[in-house]
């Protein structure tokens, strides 16, 4: 069933097989770039549930942390997205800086092995971002993983699957619905043509009347001579 908690529920076992992944690639934590349309891609509500509808926002995941930590821009954002994010709403946060919060976090969980995997880094991180990112993350290394990130999510889960079938469903009434009025709209057409008095009354004579001035031809007097 479509719910708030079978929903977290799900992202739980999302986070389990993103974490599996990042330990294959000795990653300490993951960096998922985002923002608002349309440069969200789904990323970053992929494991947060977050709709991000503006701006740039980050995700930072630890291997070892189930709670993914969420970095917007805007505090308006924030408030927005602690009250429908899947994860802990404590660790929704709108710092003045964001990029050098989002590296602090990523920074703490990658200590040992220096290794930071980052999604969506060669679509959507801008120069400028990147080389802060750069500069806040002296000594780790920034590891591009997108498409390894995109291939676990290729594989719906059962939440997933089921929303797909109930959207569908939706989709189907409704162009049901959609069809049933265009049929009404047709009927009700041909009845207004019909019963619509013609207002020139040269359409029911099929041609236009004949002036009775012109009906008969006057001949012309002959000249004097």
């Amino acid at each position: 069933m479509l719910t708030h908690q079978s929903l977290k529920k799900d992202i739980a076992r999302r986070i389990t097989r993103i974490q599996d992944m990042m330990q294959e690639r000795d990653l300490g934590a993951l960096i998922i770039i985002g923002g608002g349309a349309p440069g969200s891609m789904g990323a970053i509500r992929y494991i947060t549930h977050a709709h991000l509808w503006g701006g740039a926002g980050y995700v930072v995941l630890g291997s070892q942390d189930p709670d993914p930590w969420v970095e917007v821009w805007s505090s308006y954002q924030a408030v927005w997205t602690r009250n429908e994010t899947s994860t802990d709403p404590a660790r929704v946060e709108s710092p003045e800086n964001v990029v050098g919060r989002t590296a602090e976090l990523a920074a703490q969980y990658a200590a040992k092995g220096k290794r930071i995997g980052m999604v969506n880094m060669n679509k959507l991180l801008s120069i400028g971002q990147y080389a802060q990112f750069n500069a806040a993350l002296e000594g780790f290394e920034m590891v591009e993983v997108t498409n390894e990130y995109n291939a676990i999510r290729q594989i719906k889960t059962p939440f997933e699957l089921e929303a797909m079938q109930q959207n569908g469903a939706i989709l189907d009434a409704s162009l049901d619905v959609f069809r049933n009025m265009l049929t009404w709209a047709r009927v009700i057409g041909m009845f207004v043509r019909r019963r619509k008095p013609l207002s020139n009354p040269t359409a029911r004579s099929g041609g236009a009347p004949r002036s009775r001035s012109t009906s008969r031809l006057t001949p012309c007097p002959r000249p004097k001579t």
